[in-house]
């Protein structure tokens, strides 16, 4: 199935005081992936994404995988060109890909940014680690260092 990705989103809810499994999702073209609400370690997923995301945009690969931790279930990134990503959702349950579109690679990090700064702005409600969560925002630090000045999307 092929489209146009209009809205890349990343859904993420911190669970109670100090639990790592939270609910994280992708809403890519208005659809939910995995599904709305899926459970994962949002933390430690974010920070894979931010690793991969950079390897694109440093140009070290031309494809990467954001994987959740819970269940069989990927988005294959490919970089199309200097400013395009192609999305694809995948699971393991098949081998047909589930949806594919694309996406300007810096929206993306944009979205990426975005979701991290939610859960920084969770930081002093004690839900999660102090540590982890400045760890993360140091990873998202990386990625608006790469925006072009022009940019304003992820600042």
């Amino acid at each position: 199935m092929n489209s146009q990705v209009s809205d890349l989103q990343f859904e993420v809810c911190l669970g109670s005081t100090g639990s790592k499994w939270a609910a994280i999702w992708i809403v890519l073209d208005g659809t939910a992936f995995p599904e709305s609400g899926w459970t994962d370690f949002p933390l430690t997923v974010l920070r894979w994404w931010v690793e991969a995301a950079l390897e694109l945009l440093h140009n070290r690969v031309g494809v990467v995988e954001w994987r959740f931790m819970d269940g069989p279930f990927w988005i294959e990134i490919s970089k199309l060109g200097a400013n395009n990503v192609r999305l694809k959702r995948q699971t393991k349950a098949g081998p047909q890909t589930v949806q594919v579109g694309t996406v300007d690679v810096f929206c993306m990090a944009g979205q990426l940014v975005r979701a991290i700064r939610q859960i920084g702005a969770s930081r002093g409600e004690g839900r999660v680690s102090c540590v982890e969560i400045d760890a993360l925002l140091a990873d998202s630090r990386r990625l608006e260092a790469l925006a072009p000045p022009d940019l304003g999307n992820l600042r």
